[in-house]
């Protein structure tokens, strides 16, 4: 017994100091003397895992898991592994095992989700954004997608439940009234729209995201932007909020002759021009 332990003990000094190698003969030779115990199995894999080895590593957690099938940290460290090999699949059965054991790791319960969104699975990924504000109640982005979820499944009365509820919380989230307001929009209820609209106009939050897409979308000068730049260009806070809420990707902003490095965005969905310097309508 005695030398039992002294070979543990030399093996997790050797790992506390960094001689990986070191410590892989010794818990090796002590899964010799002692096969069946799984801290030796751990070892021996946190070890190929520290020294980069994927494929052995993923082997002795597999042992492991055999000698201790309800561990969820050991389904949690294979399908990392897996993860880490580029096999999502595999991750993916490995994480759902993990998270029915162990329901409540944050890292899986995140990564499940934004696995079913990746899978058009909104419906499927809901359940897990919805555990994970359970579990980070104060945490506005899990419902953001949640919302998020509803929203892309077409289910506006329940995405827009979703917002309105975010909206009690934070009243100043600048992605919650863009699609509050995209929605009512959508739904034609313009009367809560332009309420809503008019909230965003005044959200300090607004103010600060629609001055970093005025850089990539209206002005194309350097330097800061000030809100006046904004406002003394824009006279209606709807034409104003109709563009911020278009998206980024979608290339609709084009440099016009004679507006000295401006430009002007072009809603395509609404119809809106935005006037600018040296430009008319």
């Amino acid at each position: 017994a005695d030398c039992v332990e002294a070979i543990y003990n030399l093996g997790l000094v050797n790992k506390r100091l960094g001689n990986l190698k070191a410590a892989l003969m010794a818990f090796s030779k002590l899964h010799r003397l002692v096969p069946k115990d799984p801290m030796v199995m751990y070892q021996i894999a946190n070890i190929y895992d520290r020294m980069d080895e994927p494929t052995p590593a993923t082997k002795w957690f597999k042992i492991l898991h055999g000698a201790v099938p309800t561990d969820p940290t050991i389904l949690y460290r294979i399908g990392a592994l897996h993860l880490k090999d580029g096999d999502e699949t595999a991750a993916f059965h490995n994480y759902s095992d993990s998270y029915n054991v162990y329901p409540v790791n944050m890292d899986i319960i995140s990564w499940l989700g934004v696995w079913y969104v990746k899978q058009n699975l909104y419906e499927r990924a809901i359940p897990f954004f919805e555990r994970a504000a359970e579990i980070e109640p104060d945490e506005i982005k899990w419902k953001l997608m949640v919302a998020s979820c509803y929203r892309r499944m077409g289910s506006l009365p329940k995405a827009l439940a979703c917002y309105r509820s975010i909206h009690k919380q934070d009243p100043d989230n600048a992605e919650c009234l863009r699609y509050m307001c995209n929605i009512l929009k959508d739904m034609g209820r313009d009367q809560d729209y332009n309420r809503f609209a008019d909230r965003a106009f005044h959200s300090r939050k607004f103010l600060a995201t629609f001055q970093f897409l005025v850089h990539t979308r209206i002005f194309g000068k350097s330097g800061s932007v000030t809100w006046r730049d904004v406002t003394s260009h824009v006279t209606s806070r709807h034409l104003l909020f109709a563009a911020w809420s278009l998206p980024v990707t979608t290339g609709y902003c084009r440099s016009l002759p004679g507006t000295a490095g401006y430009y002007r965005v072009l809603p395509v969905t609404t119809g809106y021009w935005l006037s600018l310097p040296g430009t008319t309508g």
